[in-house]
């Protein structure tokens, strides 16, 4: 699962290692990759963002 906050003027982006390391991916680094992981993880029947 990956989030952002709402209310933020410095863009922030939390996530759950535990997740991402169980589907086998990296913490995204870019904004194309964490569509890359996103896609990944719906696959796995995860919800992507929150």
């Amino acid at each position: 699962m990956i989030g952002m906050p709402f209310n933020s003027s410095t863009p922030v982006l939390y996530y759950n290692k535990d997740i991402l390391n169980k589907v086998g991916v990296n913490v995204p680094q870019t904004y194309e990759e964490m569509e890359q992981v996103a896609k990944k993880l719906k696959t796995q029947g995860y919800a992507t963002f929150s």
